[in-house]
């Protein structure tokens, strides 16, 4: 089942594999946090839907760094066969 949530993961069988799964979740995590953070600049000055919208955006930039973290910790026990 892991397999199917976190694909990249599953192709660190070599260091090379290690080494771009782990910059393929850093990248996504920052372009993710960068593309949260002009929604935020956005939609910032609505008084109240900027402030909903700041909260979602928050709970979707959690839910993002929390996935590409597992990501790579599940990446690096591929790695070590200690995961199949």
């Amino acid at each position: 089942m892991l397999n199917k949530i976190f694909p990249v993961s599953y192709k660190a069988s070599s260091v090379s594999g290690l080494i771009v799964s782990i910059l393929i979740y850093l990248i996504a995590g920052a372009i993710a946090g960068g593309v949260i953070f002009l929604a935020g600049r956005i939609t910032g000055w609505i008084p109240l839907i900027g402030a909903i919208i700041g909260i979602v955006l928050k709970l979707v930039g959690w839910i993002v760094n929390v996935y590409c973290f597992a990501g790579i910790v599940i990446a690096v026990l591929v790695k070590f066969d200690l995961v199949k």
